[in-house]
């Protein structure tokens, strides 16, 4: 139970108190780079000499966690605080079964050496498959013991556990997914189920809660539980994944047939004829947009725009724009608020700048150490680096944000250079 208590209460925080984002000034580049450094130094100070941070039962979650937020914040790969994270993890997951571990641990081993940590990466996503409940979601464990041979013989697959777990736990299960998916695992039936999910259990105000209410026996329903700030990004998040993988999907099946056009936003490829009057006057004609989509869905295109002008995202990102006018100040919170406003290039959600607003409370909020207060003796750790992520706007799916702009995916990397480029064709590769 203790175990259960400390997970919630460090990765979701939303016990904190809360502040008028209006009230907090946005702050200028000088300050943001500054309160990111000072975070960089305090989880640099707080690592421990085996490589790990300190979190009991979870030192390979967090580990990968701050090993992360310093990576994507500027600590080179070559640095040997990062190098003793990755080494620590690496070592760590022969029997890893908590779910957030699993998903943190493969995130990082992808960022860091995707093609050595591969059989790694690979035997962990495994066993979140092997975690997926009935609900199409995921609990704080996995089978511990399952390796990549699931993936090859769906036979010895252990039947999918019943329930319906919870949101928080699920996105991070999406998350170490979709990472996991790079590494050439196929990962279609679980984000199929992550639709259903998500598209079943949506609250009638458009939010979606910690965990979807289940009805007791002889009940027609369940009463629902309320739609939760963080858990409403969650769910936009998932089924933003599970949209980009379908469209992976599309485009390696054209691919294969030697159709080499973009699916348009009915799936459809989309004409290269050249432009006439009919076509320059749909160009200038506005869409017809449904009642419940935000403003925000006009400003993308191409699979971005279908996907925000779908009725449920569009009602679940009404939703969220009020949660970001709230206020919440929650690291955990605007973190999902980063990630989301990233992986789909809004700057306004809810017509809030997120970032200016969010960055303001951060840099008020920020302790003299560089650490951000902490949620119930988490140490500052997972705060802190939910804080930078933020500040340094980490797009953790950058190949996400490709396929919605209907870029080509980009599956070769050159792992031996620093910046590990990836390129769409085995002759891009080469030639680079």
């Amino acid at each position: 139970m203790w175990m259960r208590t400390a997970l919630i209460v460090c990765l979701t925080a939303l016990s904190l108190p809360t502040i008028g984002w209006s009230q907090a000034p946005a702050p200028n580049e000088s300050q943001i780079t500054q309160a990111r450094l000072k975070g960089v130094e305090f989880l640099k100070s707080k690592q421990l000499d085996d490589g790990s941070w300190e979190f009991p039962a979870h030192e390979v979650g967090i580990t990968a966690l701050c090993t992360l937020a310093l990576l994507e914040n500027g600590v080179p790969q070559s640095d040997p605080v990062i190098d003793k994270g990755h080494r620590f993890v690496k070592k760590s997951t022969k029997e890893l079964g908590s779910t957030y571990d699993i998903a943190l641990s493969i995130v990082i081993l992808s960022r860091l050496d995707e093609y050595g940590n591969k059989q790694a990466i690979r035997d962990l996503g495994a066993r979140l498959i092997a975690g997926q409940n009935t609900g199409g979601g995921w609990s704080y464990t996995c089978p511990a013991k399952i390796t990549s041979s699931i993936l090859t013989n769906p036979e010895s697959r252990p039947k999918a556990p019943e329930g319906v777990g919870d949101n928080s736990c699920t996105q991070f299960a999406v998350l170490g997914l979709w990472t996991a998916s790079r590494s050439g695992m196929d990962i279609d039936q679980p984000m199929a189920a992550i639709a259903r999910r998500f598209r079943t259990t949506q609250n009638s105000d458009g939010g979606w809660p910690y965990t979807s209410a289940v009805a007791n026996q002889g009940d027609k329903a369940a009463v629902p539980n309320p739609s939760g700030s963080a858990m409403t990004f969650a769910g936009l998040f998932s089924l933003t994944v599970a949209r980009a993988n379908k469209l992976r999907k599309q485009l390696e099946e054209r691919e294969l047939s030697g159709d080499k056009s973009k699916p348009g936003a009915s799936g459809s490829p989309k004409s290269t004829s050249g432009s006439t009057k009919k076509d320059d006057k749909k160009k200038d004609e506005k869409p017809d947009e449904k009642k419940d989509t935000p403003p925000e869905a006009a400003e993308k295109s191409d699979e971005g725009a279908t996907l925000l002008k779908d009725p449920i995202f569009a009602k679940g990102l009404a939703k969220a724009g009020e949660f970001v006018q709230s206020g919440d100040e929650a690291r955990y919170f605007l973190w999902t608020i980063e990630r989301l406003g990233v992986l789909l290039g809004q700057e306004k959600i809810g017509g809030v700048d997120w970032f200016a607003k969010g960055a303001g409370i951060l840099i008020r909020t920020q302790q003299a150490d560089g650490s951000w207060p902490e949620a119930h003796n988490d140490k500052g750790l997972s705060q802190t680096s939910f804080a930078i992520l933020f500040l340094r706007k980490a797009n953790l799916g950058s190949d996400i944000s490709r396929l919605l702009e209907g870029e080509p995916v980009k599956a070769f990397v050159l792992s031996g250079r620093a910046d590990k480029p990836r390129f769409a064709t085995l002759e891009e590769a080469i030639k680079a």
